[in-house]
């Protein structure tokens, strides 16, 4: 995947009240990332935008008619422990979805049950590190995506009650992603369509755990993320 200046996000300094003061006027996204820094949302490239689209619509279409609720890029999510504010690329709520409203009207989701966050290559190490971190502060998460543009893949972390949380890789464009918490199955196909791989990937699904602190980091790399255990699903 190639990378261009378009995809570096811009960050600069200023209080919450200039971030809700932004947000309030600015035609531009922005995300607060605590500590007084404010990134600018980049843009993405074409696949990146057609997975976002692909999963968002798959998302709402299964909730559709149920007492859930399905949000793409758009819904600003609220960490509310640290104060942060997040873009993810998709949500889902099924237990009433709780909007705060901060200063200048800003509105933000609270209790996100699946947040998905498409990989590139300026925001891949923040997504499966530091924002992986920040979202595990939100007690209604419960399932954590993460998808690939370059190959069909996805991870998933799964917060179990009392234990660790479950790392699951799930590959290959004839498999499913599974989002037990709200109830959903999507075809890795439909995830992926339109977006054209140079290689395929036909790899089984992969499950595993890792420790619940703050520090566990939703890697590509088992190890380097503090996750043991490995073992192919049965």
């Amino acid at each position: 995947m190639e990378k261009s200046i378009a995809d570096e996000p811009v960050a600069f300094y200023g209080t919450l009240e200039d971030y809700f003061a932004l947000e309030a006027t600015s035609p531009l996204r922005h995300e607060y990332h605590g500590a007084g820094r404010i990134v600018a949302m980049a843009g993405g490239s074409a696949d990146h935008a057609r997975i976002c689209i692909n999963v968002s619509a798959a998302l709402w279409s299964r909730v559709a008619g149920r007492p859930c609720e399905a949000f793409n890029e758009s819904m600003r999510i609220k960490v509310s422990t640290l104060n942060k504010f997040y873009f993810p690329d998709a949500s889902a709520v099924c237990d009433g979805a709780q909007i705060a409203k901060d200063a200048k009207g800003i509105q933000s989701l609270t209790n996100p049950q699946v947040i998905i966050e498409v990989l590139s290559p300026s925001t891949a190490k923040a997504d499966r590190g530091s924002k992986f971190d920040d979202y595990s502060t939100i007690e209604s998460l419960t399932e954590y995506v993460l998808l690939e543009q370059d190959e069909p893949r996805a991870t998933v972390l799964t917060r179990r009650a009392g234990g660790p949380w479950q790392f699951v890789s799930v590959a290959g464009l004839e498999a499913t992603l599974s989002l037990a918490s709200v109830g959903v199955e999507i075809s890795m196909r439909e995830v992926y369509r339109n977006v054209v791989f140079e290689t395929q990937t036909s790899q089984p699904i992969t499950e595993m755990s890792c420790p619940p602190t703050q520090t566990a980091k939703a890697s590509d790399d088992p190890a380097a993320a503090g996750i043991a255990g490995p073992g192919d699903q049965t």
